[in-house]
């Protein structure tokens, strides 16, 4: 099986004190001890890169674009990366037209649309509802 992290679990990993690190990071870890496969979606880490270097006044985690890429190089030699293609958009533009798709959800019809080129089993998010039009396997961390 193939897991993908949604972009508030990396989040919620990179943030040490926050009230679902240890959920979050629990999750990836339990992944990982059944053998099982995480890979990670460039739209995730854009997302990701977003809210690392946004001020945290603004909700934020406040970091330097070098604090944020060296996240991201650890990232990456973690986790296989499974890039995007033109299927992935032929596929994203597929989803926004049939669910009327508008504004920031577009983001979360990217991720499920290489969710569903790619063949990933399982999305694992803290925002299930936001994926279930899609009709992709996304589960809460708590679920694993």
């Amino acid at each position: 099986m193939i897991y993908v992290p949604d972009t508030n679990v990396l989040l919620r990993v990179e943030q040490v004190g926050h009230p679902d690190h240890e959920l979050a990071a629990n999750a990836i870890s339990s992944v990982l001890r059944r053998a099982e496969t995480i890979c990670l979606l460039p739209q995730p880490i854009y997302e990701f890169w977003n809210v690392c270097t946004r001020a945290a006044d603004r909700n934020g985690l406040g970091r330097t674009p070098l604090e944020a890429r060296q996240a991201v190089r650890q990232l990456q030699e973690t986790f296989e990366i499974l890039h995007d293609s033109d299927a992935v958009f032929q596929e994203w533009l597929r989803l926004v037209g049939l669910h009327g798709v508008s504004g920031v959800q577009v983001h979360d019809a990217r991720i499920a649309s290489a969710v569903l080129v790619h063949g990933v089993s399982v999305l694992i998010t803290f925002n299930r509802p936001d994926f279930k039009r899609f009709g992709i396997n996304a589960i809460h961390p708590s679920d694993i």
